[in-house]
């Protein structure tokens, strides 16, 4: 997996594998583009660098930031799509559930309250 750096900073960047993108403020998860291209992004709930980067990822407007995930819900759908809890390229980041992914019942039931949205 190769990592994209979103600006100049090493610390902010993103990996895609399986139609997922996994977006990592230095090593820890901190937001999510699904298979159908909708961003899922964490509530800040480490630093000040890291708030920036979530600025940087989502926009930061009044309204972005009122559609970031809480912290047990973004753990859900890290869960959903199999995303690590860190950054590791040796044992790539995703392990994509594919028993769940396709089967879009299945995958609804597993969505947290705040991500039913995507229902189909």
């Amino acid at each position: 997996m190769q990592k994209h750096y979103l600006r100049t900073t090493k610390n902010l960047y993103s990996c895609t594998d399986s139609g997922v993108t996994v977006y990592y403020s230095y090593v820890t998860p901190v937001a999510i583009r699904d298979p159908f291209g909708v961003l899922h992004v964490s509530q800040n709930g480490w630093s000040v660098t890291t708030g920036r980067h979530l600025t940087w990822i989502d926009g930061g407007s009044p309204e972005a930031k009122k559609r970031r995930l809480s912290g047990e819900d973004f753990v859900k759908l890290m869960k959903l799509y199999g995303v690590e809890r860190s950054y590791n390229l040796q044992s790539g980041f995703i392990r994509p559930k594919t028993d769940t992914v396709p089967d879009i019942i299945k995958f609804d039931e597993q969505l947290p309250d705040s991500l039913q949205l995507l229902k189909i």
